[in-house]
């Protein structure tokens, strides 16, 4: 019986598979964009190791010269909410040119507000540049998704978009990982990342290959400094012991 119990599941979970699989390549074919080869090879992998699907890879492989149709997030996100594909947990879109739409699309799946809920936990959106309006939207989300991993290294956005985005993360309470790599922020942003560094739940802050100089790096620090010692401070008063189990926050900058 049990043998028998593993043997429907499986079938029950190739079958989930294909028809996502179904629905994917209709709305490129709807939407006249190209099948992401990573999104496809990802979901035959996994039919044939009967198994369901958590991570999504969305890439522009270029596979012909004559195809001139571009991969878009818009399908996939389309595909997730038909089937109400609850179980993936990471989604990452590498170099993929992302429209207004794209991003507002994929806001509002991130967004837990009553509706359907998939929990993405990761988002990784790299070499993929991000005007002002982008960095706003997911700012707004952010406060309403699941994340604790966001990646939006080679974004581009500049210092003004990162100020767009730490919008949302104000009182933030679940994501743990941030990393900006190669974003062409400049000293202008240290002050705004040291504070929500010290003041939300972040605790891995990635900054390599920008230019924040030694200006920034003190401004980015300062927040995060005197955060400690009004700690320090506080547990004296209240006569506390430090622990060594106490979490810190590490911050990677090259």
């Amino acid at each position: 019986m049990p043998k028998l119990k593993r043997k429907s599941k499986a079938s029950s979970d190739v079958h989930i598979l294909e028809k996502f699989l179904q629905t994917y390549e209709r709305h490129c074919i709807g939407s006249q964009s190209c099948v992401s080869t990573t999104i496809k090879q990802g979901l035959k992998k996994c039919i044939a190791n009967e198994i369901l699907i958590t991570k999504f890879v969305l890439a522009n492989v270029k596979t012909s010269l004559r195809n001139l149709k571009r991969v878009s997030l818009t399908p996939l996100l389309r595909t997730i909410r038909d089937e109400r594909y609850r179980l993936g947990k990471e989604l990452c879109v590498w170099g993929i040119q992302l429209s207004p739409q794209d991003v507002a699309n994929l806001a509002i799946l991130l967004e837990l507000d009553g509706r359907t809920t998939y929990p993405f936990s990761k988002l990784e959106i790299i070499h993929t540049e991000l005007d002002l309006w982008s960095m706003e939207r997911l700012g707004v989300a952010l406060p309403y998704s699941n994340l604790s991993s966001l990646v939006l290294d080679y974004s581009r956005c500049g210092d003004n978009g990162v100020k767009k985005l730490i919008y949302g993360l104000e009182g933030n309470a679940k994501l743990l990982v941030l990393s900006l790599c190669y974003c062409d922020l400049g000293p202008e942003s240290g002050s705004p990342l040291g504070t929500i560094v010290a003041q939300t739940a972040i605790c891995n802050l990635y900054l390599n290959g920008n230019n924040l100089q030694c200006v920034g790096a003190a401004k980015l620090l300062k927040p995060i400094a005197d955060y400690a010692e009004s700690l320090r401070q506080e547990r004296r008063v209240n006569g506390l012991v430090y622990s060594n189990d106490t979490a810190a926050g590490q911050i990677y900058i090259e």
